[in-house]
């Protein structure tokens, strides 16, 4: 066999032994995101700002939440939150037609009243959420998330008259003074979603800031005697933990809890 010939049979060897080595598939390939049903209990602590600071402090949440996670880390959801808190500002200003002159209340037997006064509210959003698992994530469902939202919020003054013996607080007169609010709802969130591979522990620690735009729902205030159709911007920050309930897609329409 001459020289050259000789060369290119080498060359043609080598390929034919290197080409099955680069064509054949990982073995070991990285794992891809699963598409996964997502059931999502959860609590967080909240602090006001904007117009929602003149009237109430730090307050706390929970709720409940069901959604989507999809195979390229998208999230779909819905969550619904009760809020509650007991920091309500300026409370004699806002019963001042009903308080005497020490800023007590009376009851129908001449006496005090036992009145407690607390902070109340409701908000029900849809959110669209990603999951960047390529950034520190410790699997393929798991890494920094970032949320956007939209919703709806209602907030207002719970009084809560011990004995239900002072009838000028009770019922429909309360109505007067709970300063019922109620607008749309943005919401911006960032924080870390972990999935665990073993599906044993599964959570989101996130830092959220929300935006509500509110009207006065009862449109007459008591307090001021007049009518109140300003508009309001309540600004609410917060801290949530997630802790989530998956169901994995274990065909193309079965889903499975482990």
């Amino acid at each position: 066999m001459k020289p050259h010939l000789f060369r290119i049979f080498l060359i043609f060897l080598s390929l034919s032994i290197a080409l099955p080595v680069y064509t054949q598939p990982d073995q070991n390939p990285k794992p891809k995101p699963d598409k996964t049903v997502l059931i999502s209990p959860s609590f967080a602590i909240q602090f006001p700002g904007g117009d929602l600071a003149e009237r109430f402090g730090t307050n706390y949440t929970v709720g409940v939440g069901a959604g989507l996670k999809t195979r390229t880390n998208w999230i779909v959801d819905g969550h619904f939150h009760f809020m509650f808190g007991g920091d309500v500002k300026n409370t004699p200003e806002l019963l001042s037609p009903i308080l005497n002159d020490r800023g007590s209340l009376f009851n129908q037997t001449g006496n005090y009243g036992q009145l407690n006064v607390n902070q109340r509210g409701l908000y029900g959003l849809a959110q669209l959420s990603y999951v960047f698992n390529e950034w520190g994530g410790l699997n393929a469902n798991s890494g920094p998330v970032l949320s956007l939202g939209l919703g709806y919020m209602y907030h207002w003054i719970s009084y809560d008259n011990v004995g239900n013996d002072s009838p000028q607080i009770l019922e429909e007169y309360a109505k007067g003074y709970d300063h019922l609010r109620a607008g749309i709802l943005l919401k911006q969130s960032v924080g870390y979603l972990f999935l665990s591979s073993r599906r044993r522990m599964n959570f989101q620690l996130s830092f959220e800031v929300m935006q509500a735009f509110t009207q006065n729902l009862r449109g007459y205030n008591y307090a001021t005697g007049q009518n109140d159709q300003s508009t309001n911007l309540d600004l609410i920050y917060g801290i949530r933990f997630n802790w989530y309930l998956p169901i994995y897609q274990k065909g193309p329409d079965q889903f499975y809890y482990d």
